[in-house]
């Protein structure tokens, strides 16, 4: 699968928090024809730093060669980018998950805006912008 859908794309995350054993589960996920998420790839670690994430890519490398997707979505943390063009080689556009900004924004509010009512405001504006912006570019790499 991973073969097959990798070029438009490649989404990265892992689990925080869910068992009591500090382990982590680091998905690889690839659209497939119909814009499901299919589970291309997976990791049980108890890291998910750079050095961590290289050993996991270059077990995907060694099992399908060099990917090279259009783009590659991840949290805001670093460590699934830098990873993945150090051992695949090449630099897919960086897209950040939409949970993941959107919490950002929240705590930044909270934190630079005092007043609730406008912070309820500009929430709901950036919210509009990134829900209008999600969609149509999502929609455009589906359908490279």
């Amino acid at each position: 699968m991973a073969l097959k859908f990798a070029q438009k794309g490649i989404a990265i995350d892992a689990t925080h928090g869910t068992t009591g054993y500090g382990f982590l589960l680091t998905t690889v996920m690839v659209l497939d024809d119909w814009g499901q998420g299919f589970p291309a790839a997976w990791c049980i670690s108890n890291h998910e730093d750079f050095t961590h994430m290289c050993i996991f890519f270059k077990h995907i490398k060694m099992s399908c060669g060099i990917l090279k997707p259009q783009w590659l979505m991840s949290d805001t943390a670093e460590q699934f980018h830098n990873a993945w063009i150090g051992v695949m080689g090449d630099k897919p556009k960086k897209l950040l998950c939409t949970w993941h900004v959107d919490r950002a924004w929240q705590e930044q509010l909270s934190k630079k805006v005092k007043d609730p009512l406008v912070a309820a405001e500009i929430y709901v504006m950036l919210r509009a912008v990134l829900q209008e912006t999600d969609e149509t570019k999502f929609d455009s790499y589906l359908s490279q």
